[in-house]
């Protein structure tokens, strides 16, 4: 970003005033600072949303920009509540994409397998797809048995996909 965050006006608000306006502090500091304006939606999470110079910021960015300064290049603003509306500082930290990502993982924030919106496939298919594979079903008559394709199906009965599922019978 070219300009300074600070040069935004938005109808005659400071960021500072913005956050302000949109966020509600919970009743204790400890509490999550709910973002009340524009939020954008992504995968299963909400995100607080204000727009600077054109360029849309997260929230909670916003208000570590403001308090800390910009993060170092590739560094994230995480969010240690799971709010993604969420503006406490109390509540937010820096990390790596991987970091992020992973936290996501552990706390089951991520859409995989069944969870997933486009899946075609569950999790006893799978499992049964991997069954007939073990007992010489090729990849092709197993995409024509279940309706995927060759490599949908080869990539779920190797785990490529749907990882989350044992590769053997337990």
């Amino acid at each position: 970003m070219d300009a300074p965050i600070t040069d935004y006006r938005p109808r005659g608000l400071t960021p500072q005033q913005v956050l302000e306006h949109f966020s509600a502090p919970g009743p204790t500091p400890d509490d999550c600072w709910t973002w009340s304006g524009p939020v954008n939606r992504y995968a299963r999470t909400v995100y607080g949303v204000v727009t600077i110079d054109h360029v849309p910021w997260n929230a909670h960015r916003l208000a570590w920009v403001l308090a800390h300064g910009e993060p170092p290049p590739g560094v994230e603003v995480m969010h240690e509540c799971d709010n993604g509306t969420c503006i406490n500082l109390r509540h937010l930290r820096l990390g790596s994409h991987q970091q992020n990502m992973q936290d996501a993982v552990d706390r089951d924030r991520i859409a995989y397998g069944e969870r997933q919106g486009a899946a075609v496939l569950d999790d006893g298919l799978v499992l049964q797809m991997r069954q007939w594979h073990r007992e010489g079903m090729s990849y092709t008559d197993i995409a024509r048995t279940v309706g995927v394709s060759i490599n949908a199906a080869r990539f779920a009965v190797i785990g490529t996909t749907w990882k989350h599922l044992p590769l053997e019978a337990s």
